[in-house]
C-alpha cells in the first residue's frame, strides 16, 4: 500500500483552551493527530518539531529516492548525471522537517556532475 499522495501538512487547532496538531494531505484529509498534552514548554516545542518532521515524510521520500538513483547511477559507472535538482529537492525537506534556514544555494541550474573512477 502507498502513503497519502501529495504535500502533507501541520495544522493547530485550539479546542477546550488546548491546542491540538494534526497532520493533513492537500486536501485537508487527517492523516495523523499529535497530542499536545504534556508538561512544559520543552514538551509541546518537542510535539511542533515532531508535527514537522512528520509533514515533511513524502518530500523527504522523493528526494531520498532521486539521491538513491543518482548513487546508483555513479556505482554503475554512468559518464555524468543530473544532481542539482536532488540536492535541491534535499534541502527543501531539510528545512521543512527542522525549520532551520538552510544556506540559500539553489541547486536547480547546477551542470551535470562529470564522473570519473579511479582505476585500480
Amino acid at each position: 500500500m502507498k502513503h497519502t499522495q501529495g504535500e502533507w501538512k501541520e495544522q493547530s487547532f485550539d479546542f477546550d483552551n488546548h491546542t491540538k496538531i494534526w497532520i493533513t494531505d492537500s486536501h485537508n484529509v487527517q492523516i495523523c493527530y499529535l497530542n499536545r498534552f504534556g508538561n512544559g514548554m520543552n514538551f509541546l516545542k518537542r510535539q511542533e518539531a515532531n508535527a514537522k518532521l512528520i509533514a515533511s515524510a513524502p518530500e523527504m521520500l522523493e528526494a531520498l529516492h532521486d539521491i538513491s538513483v543518482n548513487l546508483r547511477a555513479i556505482m554503475d559507472g554512468a559518464p555524468s548525471i543530473a544532481i542539482g535538482s536532488s540536492l535541491d529537492k534535499v534541502n527543501r525537506a531539510l528545512k521543512k522537517a527542522s525549520d532551520v534556514e538552510l544556506k540559500n544555494v539553489d541547486y536547480t541550474d547546477a551542470p551535470d556532475v562529470k564522473l570519473t573512477r579511479a582505476l585500480t
